[in-house]
C-alpha cells in the first residue's frame, strides 16, 4: 500500500474517479445490499455486513465531488431544476409502486398490515433516510460551495465539531432520527472539498486518510453489532471512515484499472441504476422475506430478491427516462 500512495498522481486520481464513477456507484450499492441483509451474518460473509458502511460513504463523497462541477457548470436555477429533475421522478415512482405492491399484497393476505417497509412517507420515498439526508445536503451544497472557497478549513471545523456534539450527545441510532443528516455530512463535505482544493491531494495526505481508514476497520472489528450501543466508538468510527473514504477510492481505482473492462460492464450498469436499486431493494427483501420465510432458506430468498431488485430499478429507470422525454 505504501509504493502505491507514495506514487500518487493527483490530476490520473480526477481522471480515474470520473472513468471509473459509474462502477464504483455499482460497487457501493452492492456494499450497502449486502450490509443489509442478513444472509451475511455468518463468517466470513460477516465482513461485507459489518464493513459495509464503505458503501453510503462512497456514495457520499462521489456526490460531494460532483455537485462542485454542477455548481461551476450551471447557474442556481438550473443547478436546483437538475437536481429534482435526478431524484423526484426516480423517488416518486419507486415509492408509489412500493405502495401498490405493499397494498395489493395486504389485500391479499400474503403481507401483514403493518408490513414495517410502508409508511406515510413511502410515496415519496422519504422513509428512507438517505433520500432526506441528500435533499438537505443539495439545499447546503451552493451554501458549503461558497463557505469552502472564501474559510475551507474553519468550515470542515465547523462541520466537524457538528459532528462530534452529535455523535456524543444527540445521535440515535434509528433511520427516523434527522441526526443521520448530520452524521454523514463531514464526508460529503470533504468530497466538495477536494474538488475545490486539488492541491490538498498528495502522498501524505493519502497516507493520512489510510490510517484513519485502518482505524475505522479496527474499531468496526473490535465492537461488531455492539458498535450501535456506544455512541463513542460509532462516532469516532463515522469519523475516521469519512477521512478514510479518500483512500477507499484511490485503492479502488487502481484495482479496477487492473481488472479487464469486460469484467467491469455488469458493476457499471449496476450504477447507472444505482439511485433506483437503493429505492427499491429493502421493500424487495423484505417482502421476499416475509412471503417466502418458511419455503426459502437464506441463499434462495437472497438470490430471488437481489434479481426482483434490479428488475424492478431498471423497470423504474426506464420508466423515469420516457417520462423525462416527453
Amino acid at each position: 500500500m505504501n509504493d502505491m500512495i507514495t506514487s500518487f498522481n493527483t490530476e490520473q486520481f480526477q481522471k480515474d474517479i470520473s472513468e471509473h464513477r459509474s462502477t464504483m456507484m455499482g460497487l457501493s450499492i452492492i456494499a450497502i445490499i449486502l450490509f443489509h441483509q442478513h444472509v451475511m451474518d455468518d463468517f466470513p460473509l460477516t465482513v461485507f455486513r459489518y464493513y459495509g458502511y464503505w458503501g453510503v460513504d462512497l456514495f457520499l463523497l462521489l456526490s460531494g465531488m460532483g455537485l462542485v462541477n454542477a455548481l461551476q457548470k450551471y447557474h442556481l436555477r438550473m443547478y436546483y431544476q437538475r437536481r429534482l429533475q435526478r431524484l423526484l421522478p426516480s423517488c416518486l415512482f419507486c415509492g408509489i409502486m412500493k405502495c401498490i405492491i405493499a397494498l395489493s399484497l395486504s389485500a391479499m393476505i400474503l403481507l401483514p398490515d403493518s408490513f414495517p417497509h410502508i409508511n406515510w412517507l413511502s410515496p415519496l420515498s422519504l422513509d428512507l433516510w438517505y433520500i432526506r439526508a441528500i435533499l438537505v445536503y443539495y439545499l447546503l451544497s451552493p451554501f458549503l460551495h461558497k463557505q469552502l472557497q472564501v474559510s475551507p478549513w474553519l468550515t470542515i471545523g465547523i462541520i466537524t465539531i457538528l459532528f462530534f456534539i452529535n455523535g456524543l450527545f444527540f445521535r440515535i441510532h434509528d433511520s427516523e432520527s434527522p441526526t443521520w443528516i448530520i452524521e454523514r455530512l463531514l464526508v460529503f463535505t470533504i468530497g466538495m472539498l477536494l474538488m475545490l482544493r486539488r492541491d490538498i491531494l498528495s502522498s501524505k495526505t493519502m497516507l493520512l486518510s489510510a490510517l484513519f481508514l485502518i482505524i475505522a476497520i479496527a474499531i468496526a472489528a473490535k465492537y461488531k453489532g455492539d458498535i450501535y450501543a456506544n455512541p463513542l466508538f460509532w462516532t469516532m468510527m463515522i469519523f475516521c471512515l469519512a477521512l478514510g473514504t479518500i483512500t477507499i477510492i484511490y485503492l479502488t481505482t487502481l484495482l479496477l484499472k487492473q481488472i479487464p473492462q469486460p469484467v467491469l460492464i455488469p458493476f457499471k450498469w449496476i450504477g447507472t441504476i444505482s439511485l433506483e436499486l437503493y429505492l427499491i431493494h429493502e421493500f424487495v427483501f423484505g417482502a421476499v422475506t416475509t412471503l417466502t420465510s418458511q419455503f426459502f432458506g437464506n441463499a434462495t430468498q437472497f438470490i430471488t430478491s437481489l434479481a426482483l431488485s434490479i428488475i424492478l430499478a431498471y423497470l423504474c429507470k426506464q420508466a423515469t427516462k420516457r417520462i423525462g422525454s416527453l
